[in-house]
C-alpha cells in the first residue's frame, strides 16, 4: 500500500488533499491499466467518476 492507503485523496504525497490532487486524477481519468493507475484514488483499479468524487469528499483535509 502507497502513502495515498495512509491518506485518502493524498495523490501527491504532500500531506493535504488540493487541487494539485485533483490535476493528478483529471490527467488519469480513464485509465483502466490497473496498478498502474496512480490517479486512481479509490483502489478499484480504475480511475472515473466514482474516484472524482471521492477526491471531492476529502478535498481540503489535512492528512495526520
Amino acid at each position: 500500500c502507497d502513502y495515498s492507503c495512509q491518506c485518502p485523496g493524498d495523490l501527491n504525497g504532500d500531506g493535504f488533499v488540493t487541487v494539485a490532487d485533483v490535476l493528478i486524477l483529471l490527467s488519469g481519468f480513464g485509465c483502466v491499466a490497473p496498478p498502474e493507475c496512480a490517479s486512481d484514488a479509490t483502489g478499484d483499479g480504475f480511475t472515473n467518476v466514482s474516484d472524482l468524487l471521492f477526491i471531492l469528499s476529502v478535498f481540503g483535509n489535512a492528512c495526520e
